[in-house]
């Protein structure tokens, strides 16, 4: 008997020894989610949305992208996913989406910079590793025959047939054996189960009865002591008020009265900080109004006097005299978006890419004229996000009409102030999309 199991336990070796695991269909989908994520987001410097989102699968990311994304993404998908991908182990799968696939042609110089941080992401997946396949079980030789089968010479065929059939039925036989001791081994480890997991339920629903007999006498004594503290106060108010004399009734009185003295003082004395803040308020607004109306005036005066000039003195004006004001007192600072207060969240001396949105213009250091940049990179990312960059500082016909759109246009320059530290927005610049 224990010689037909070992015989058993063979058979099943030999036959489960042909399972292979290797790279699934799921993996790959997701190795190629990551390269493309991080193809597009290197691609655009204006997509930082992506590093926001971790899609799975490539319809997932193609959900979330943007105008700008969905053409660079083109170029990503025209390029087919090898078919023996399933022979694959983990270093295969990186060294594809780290170095074959960014070798192909097609594909952005600013996209494939991302090829090392996609080996590092894919290197972090967890893969199926393949394993290798076996080789066909040799054939087991022949058995020796037995002394009764030499002897008769005239049926070796037979006999040969016969011996391989008994080696089947013993197998067989066998093999039934061990798999219904197996069967009843596991019935009785789920009976074991079983019984463990009620044993553990009772011990469960028995703590669950204690703590809550706890928590029900912990109540009741909380309920009597709250009960006896009020009865002790009410106690203690019966007897301060027995022990009260005229007099004291006649301090209490004035006591009051002072109180509702300084109650009114302090109320009065709001009052008037209340009115104070708003005087202050209104002159501030009135400031700021006569700050924007001496600016429009000023650069009114400029126009007519550029009018009336004659044709020398307008060449004059055009060409040396902005030069020499400009290098005298004008200033170009550039600012960041406007934030929900109306203030420009940074300010810079020199252009900042994907920071500085306007350039201002400036003579007295207080109030100054803005203009959209022109940086091609920016304006892009002005356009795929107009609301967050431009609504603030800007008005448009259709601010966020920009589907198509290459270039913005400021009409009207926006004017600003600079207040508390800050740039805030007096005039906002008219714009348009072309």
């Amino acid at each position: 008997m224990g010689i037909g199991r070992f015989r058993v336990v063979i058979l099943f070796a030999l036959l489960s020894v042909g399972v292979s695991h290797a790279v699934t269909q799921e993996e790959m989908e997701q190795a190629r989610t990551i390269a493309a994520k991080t193809y597009l987001r290197w691609a655009n410097d204006g997509s930082g949305y992506l590093d926001e989102i971790s899609p799975r699968t490539m319809s997932e990311l193609e959900k979330s992208l943007k105008a700008k994304e969905k053409e660079n993404i083109v170029a990503f998908k025209a390029i087919k996913t090898p078919a023996d991908y399933a022979s694959w182990d983990k270093d295969a799968l990186v060294k594809y989406w780290s170095e074959t696939f960014f070798s192909q042609p097609g594909l952005t110089e600013k996209g494939k910079a991302a090829r090392n941080i996609v080996k590092r992401k894919v290197s972090a997946m967890t893969v199926t590793a393949p394993s290798v396949q076996s080789e066909p079980a040799a054939t087991p030789a022949a058995e020796t025959p037995k002394a009764t089968d030499v002897a008769d010479p005239s049926k070796p065929a037979e006999a040969g047939s016969a011996g391989h059939e008994n080696v089947a039925a013993a197998l067989a036989e066998d093999a039934s054996e061990v798999a219904a001791e197996v069967a009843a081994v596991d019935s009785a480890v789920i009976v074991a189960e079983q019984a463990d997991s009620r044993k553990s339920n009772g011990a469960s629903v028995w703590i669950y009865i204690l703590v809550l007999c706890v928590l029900v006498g912990v109540v009741i004594w909380l309920v009597i002591f709250a009960s006896k503290t009020m009865k002790n106060a009410e106690e203690f108010s019966e007897v301060k008020a027995k022990e009260r004399h005229p007099e004291n009734d006649e301090v209490a009185g004035n006591e009051t009265l002072v109180s509702q003295s300084v109650t009114e003082s302090v109320a009065a004395e709001s009052e008037r900080v209340r009115e104070l803040v708003e005087s202050e308020a209104k002159l501030k607004r009135e400031v700021m109004r006569l700050r924007e109306e001496n600016l429009r005036l000023v650069e009114e005066c400029e126009r007519l006097k550029i009018d009336k000039a004659t044709p020398e003195v307008a060449v004059v004006s055009e060409t040396e005299q902005p030069r020499r004001r400009r290098s005298a007192a004008t200033r170009e600072i550039y600012l960041g978006r406007v934030n929900a207060k109306g203030l420009f969240v940074r300010a810079d001396r020199n252009m900042t890419p994907g920071k500085s949105v306007y350039r201002l213009t400036t003579t007295d250091g207080f109030t100054g004229t803005y203009r959209v940049v022109t940086d091609e990179e920016m304006v892009d990312t002005m356009l795929d996000n107009p609301l967050e960059y431009l609504s603030g500082g800007c008005v448009a016909k259709d601010l966020e009409d920009t589907d198509g759109m290459m270039e913005i246009v400021t009409e009207s320059a926006g004017t600003a102030i600079f207040e508390d530290g800050c740039w805030r927005v007096l005039r906002k610049a008219k714009i348009a999309f072309k």
